[in-house]
């Protein structure tokens, strides 16, 4: 009994429970498949590597960047601790939490008293592509938005049946929704101010010792959100609320949440969309005329309106008052979610003197439609040239190799953690991702954007050997691996026991008779490091005559393998130096311990090597 009251408010009919119930299922079964078979994107891995790994995501504690969506982070650590670190274990929380957005989406929905518009809004709540993709992702905006529709559930159910339980609930779920999104924060904000508003005109004419209480107790379960609005405020101060930009809402905003929720954007759609919007605020206006009051605005069909626009209006404020870049994509996805229930509801409310009205509705199935046809599981939605197949790894991987050490690789920076990442899944044991200088010419294999074969020159020392158009990347080998001569090698400079020194060289040489040469650096040590992870680089730098570093390579040591035990040669690794410039004077192989943590190399070797180039000197 206790749990059908939390459905008898809705108008779906037994039949059309059942309905939904086996759409959920279908729905989520897809969202297991897409979690496992989606390649893995740089956001997601930056996660991984920076919070989820080193179970460090509570500010001020930990790397400070907006990528930190901080309950995804803490949810995630527990999944990755428990179940590993494969695609799906790491986006478990928020394939899971499609219970939660289904559950909220249907209780709004519910509301609704024309059977059309109900299931157009189910459906336009909870099978948009760009949404469902962000539910198989291991980032903080599908979980972000299903806590934001089941809030607002209960923030509905407390106008309804005014019980505080309904407010404790919409409060702490909104707080974890913004705990995973930040940029949250501004319907958050207006939304509690709405609570208070409602406080004031119930309990101000007659009842003041009430509101004091009321209010207090509104005031006291809101304050966690200060935590959250100083968080952002000081990535603000940090120059980490790096996304958007600042040439115009439309620009930005309107074409990019046009562009992902309609798959397209023209002028036509964004007058339409503009008429929408204004017509929403006609209609608070009128209902507020009408009723002579301002209650209507306690009604989801204004109350959903009102928010939208206070939002759009608190965002040219935070831009043209604060410079905060106008919000694009992702960091603007919650107003799609404000834009169609208010869309519904108006309509709804309309059409019980109108019935024709509903009709309008019809647009919403658009959203579902588009779904069907991007229903592709292993198939990017969005932001398809950040990630990397693990096809093109296991063909560099399994590529025969006649030099000492792995296969070296040159990318793009946004394929390095994932490089990293699928090496990380086999032991750690294949190449960096080379980025300096790419599309260079001297790593044995190279990653290509498709858009930039064409390269002529490219083609006149590699071969392409395996495409991954999901990716929108081609690998390429080359023709002839450069050939690499020794000219140098030494034992490592060895530590005294375990040490937490921030800098270590392990081997320090002059390199003025080696100008204008590629070179490959490479070490085979033991390695012992009591952290897990060992956040460290393994670089090398070159020095001018002053001391001045004027070029560097890095092998991230965490990135590559968590637990370096200190079993004999664990560490085979190198990196390519492209040129060495004229003014280069001393080579420092080095360990940069990143937090000073503990760790020993009792032994090992370097080797450099000469590449003897077939190109023209590109540097």
């Amino acid at each position: 009994m206790k749990f059908a009251s939390y459905f008898n408010k809705l108008l779906f009919s037994k039949a059309e429970r059942i309905i939904a119930l086996s759409l959920f299922i279908l729905m989520w079964v897809y969202l297991f498949i897409k979690a496992t078979y989606l390649p893995v994107l740089h956001d997601e891995l930056a996660t991984f590597f920076y919070y989820i790994q080193t179970d460090n995501y509570l500010p001020p504690f930990a790397h400070w960047d907006a990528n930190n969506h901080v309950l995804n982070s803490f949810l995630s650590a527990i999944s990755y601790k428990t179940f590993g670190m494969s695609p799906l274990a790491l986006r478990l929380p928020n394939v899971l939490s499609f219970i939660v957005l289904f559950y909220g989406a249907f209780q709004i929905s519910g509301r609704l008293q024309s059977k059309l518009l109900r299931w157009a809004l189910l459906l336009a709540l909870t099978s948009s592509p760009y949404l469902l993709e962000y539910l198989a992702q291991c980032r903080g905006y599908g979980l972000s938005i299903s806590l934001f529709l089941l809030a607002f559930s209960y923030f509905i159910q407390f106008f309804e049946n005014k019980q505080r339980k309904y407010l404790v609930l919409f409060i702490i779920i909104l707080f974890l929704a913004t705990a995973a999104n930040l940029t949250l924060v501004v319907p958050a904000v207006i939304s509690i101010s709405i609570l208070g508003f409602f406080l004031l005109i119930t309990y101000l004419p007659n009842q003041r010792p009430k509101l004091i209480k009321e209010l207090g107790f509104l005031i006291l379960l809101s304050l966690p959100f200060l935590f959250l609005i100083k968080f952002s405020f000081e990535l603000k101060e940090r120059g980490a609320l790096y996304y958007g930009g600042d040439t115009g809402f439309y620009d930005f905003t309107v074409r990019s949440l046009s562009n992902l929720y309609l798959g397209h954007y023209n002028y036509v759609i964004a007058c339409f969309v503009t008429l929408l919007f204004l017509c929403f605020g006609i209609y608070i206006l009128y209902k507020f005329k009408s009723k002579k009051s301002l209650l209507p605005l306690f009604k989801p069909a204004v109350f959903f309106s009102f928010l939208l626009i206070s939002s759009v209006a608190a965002i040219l404020f935070l831009s043209y008052g604060m410079g905060v870049n106008f919000p694009e994509d992702r960091a603007a996805m919650y107003l799609y979610f404000l834009y169609v229930p208010s869309f519904a509801f108006i309509l709804d409310d309309i059409s019980k003197k109108r019935p024709s009205m509903k009709w309008v509705g019809i647009l919403l199935f658009y959203v579902p439609i588009l779904s069907i046809l991007n229903a592709q599981p292993n198939e990017p939605y969005f932001t398809s040239q950040d990630r990397t197949s693990p096809e093109l790894f296991e063909y560099v991987a399994n590529t025969p190799n006649n030099f000492k050490f792995p296969n070296t690789v040159g990318g793009y920076k946004t394929q390095e953690f994932c490089w990293y990442y699928l090496s990380a899944l086999k032991g750690g044991l294949q190449s960096k991702l080379h980025t300096n200088y790419h599309i260079a010419l001297d790593a044995d294999f190279q990653l290509v954007r498709d858009g930039r074969i064409e390269d002529s020159i490219l083609f006149d020392f590699y071969k392409p050997v395996k495409a991954d158009p999901i990716a929108d990347l081609t690998l390429f080998e080359r023709k002839e691996k450069l050939p690499k001569k020794l000219i140098y090698s030494a034992d490592i400079n060895p530590t005294a026991g375990f040490i937490e020194d921030e800098f270590y060289n392990i081997l320090e040489i002059d390199i003025d008779s080696l100008t204008n040469k590629t070179l490959y650096l490479g070490a085979e040590m033991t390695l012992d490091a009591k952290i897990k992870p060992f956040i460290s680089w393994l670089s090398a730098t070159v020095f001018d005559s002053d001391g001045k570093p004027i070029y560097s390579e890095y092998i991230a040591l965490d990135w590559l393998r968590k637990d370096w035990d200190g079993t004999l040669n664990n560490l085979l690794q190198g990196t390519l130096l492209h040129n060495i410039t004229e003014d280069a004077r001393v080579l420092k192989f080095y360990i940069w311990n990143i937090e000073k943590t503990s760790f020993s190399i009792p032994n090992g070797k370097c080797y450099l090597y000469e590449l003897k180039r077939d190109f023209p000197n590109q540097y």
